[in-house]
């Protein structure tokens, strides 16, 4: 899989993640932990604790997983989740390069 290669593909995919069903409960936070603060690059990989990532997000972290869920089903994410001793369950999120539209 190749790197996103601009900022545009970004916008890309946070428009289709947005259209998917629960969806737009993380793509602007997987998009603002994806862009470099910078702007030098993009990251594939993303890695957070979902209860604090529920908490920014005001939703229940079953919210989270759901919107992941939907994400993956949409081709747009593959996340794996692991328990944390610390804060509780962390999610690796990649951010997969949506499918061309349909023409």
């Amino acid at each position: 899989m190749d790197a996103p290669p601009t900022e545009n593909w970004m916008l890309g995919w946070a428009l289709r993640a947005r259209q998917v069903a629960h969806g737009a409960v993380m793509a602007g936070l997987l998009v603002d932990l994806a862009a470099d603060h910078r702007q030098v690059h993009l990251a594939h990989t993303v890695r957070f604790p979902i209860d604090p990532a529920a908490r920014a997000l005001r939703v229940q972290p079953a919210a989270v997983r759901l919107a992941l869920h939907q994400l993956a089903k949409a081709r747009l994410v593959h996340f794996q989740t692991e328990d944390h001793p610390d804060d509780g369950p962390h999610v690796t999120v990649t951010l997969l390069h949506p499918p061309p539209p349909l023409a």
